[in-house]
């Protein structure tokens, strides 16, 4: 089963029954990664990147707090992974100076289209929920949604992009 089916309830009670399992599979082995990132990088160095507090971060790595979409997205870019291995285990855990050439490997006109797509698509999201952003806000936003999809673009599936999204927003828009 692949995890973005988390992001594609159902009224089917079939289908929601899987999705609500899958997401528990998920949220017992988010933990674990927060950890290996809390040893990789120090729970300072990550609190000082992401703003969230070390207190916090740790609640994360013991499972006794679940972070949001946009804390998820916080600690995978300051930690050099992916999203989808921090929330899946998919794919490796590089670190980005390890794998530098991750952001070498698209050109100027491929950073482009995706800028393109993500304002595209937050500004359909913006009005689809008539939630509104600050120009601060959806300026974070794109940068922040750039990185991730820099970091993931080769297994980013437009569906579980679209839900990230969506789930920031309304984190950002309270």
């Amino acid at each position: 089963m692949k995890w973005y089916t988390v992001a594609a309830p159902s009224q089917d009670p079939s289908v929601s029954k899987s999705v609500k399992i899958h997401a528990e599979m998920l949220s017992s082995s988010v933990p674990t990664r927060i950890t290996e990132l809390i040893q990789r990088h120090g729970i300072k160095q990550l609190s000082d990147r992401t703003g969230i507090s070390g207190v916090q971060i740790g609640r994360y790595g013991k499972g006794q707090s679940q972070p949001t979409a946009e804390k998820i997205i916080a600690l995978a870019i300051a930690g050099g992974v992916t999203t989808q291995w921090l929330l899946c285990g998919e794919g490796e855990g590089l670190s980005v100076r390890d794998g530098g050439a991750i952001y070498d490997v698209s050109s100027r006109e491929q950073d482009s289209q995706a800028i393109v797509k993500i304002v595209a698509t937050l500004e359909e999201l913006l009005s689809e929920t008539g939630r509104g952003l600050s120009p601060t806000q959806k300026g974070e936003t794109v940068a922040a949604f750039f990185d991730m999809y820099k970091l993931n673009a080769s297994t980013l599936e437009d569906v579980v992009f679209r839900q990230l999204l969506k789930t920031y927003i309304s984190a950002s828009a309270r």
